[in-house]
């Protein structure tokens, strides 16, 4: 299995985090590009100048954790058939 380079642990690990971490930029990406008041509101050195552009960066940013959350799915997947065909029929 020359695709594997990382652990069961480690890839599982990261599916869950970019999973939520994806989630999570897409609603923070809504509520800026709704220009929510509590966001886009303050101190003038506090808040953006442009709320729409921080919304757009906020979905290029869970753009990249879903490409993260494939490969570590793939990775999580390829591990365990790895385990499967590591420990054969022993069972039967």
């Amino acid at each position: 299995m020359g695709l594997i380079f990382c652990s069961q642990a480690n890839s599982v690990m990261c599916t869950i985090i970019s999973a939520f971490g994806g989630v999570f930029l897409v609603i923070l990406g809504f509520l800026y590009q709704a220009e929510v008041d509590e966001l886009v509101e303050g101190k003038p050195d506090k808040v953006p100048s442009d709320p729409q552009a921080v919304g757009h960066a906020c979905f290029m940013a869970a753009a990249l954790y879903l490409i993260l959350f494939l490969i570590s799915l793939c990775q999580a997947h390829l591990n365990s058939r790895a385990a499967l065909a590591t420990r054969g029929f022993s069972g039967i």
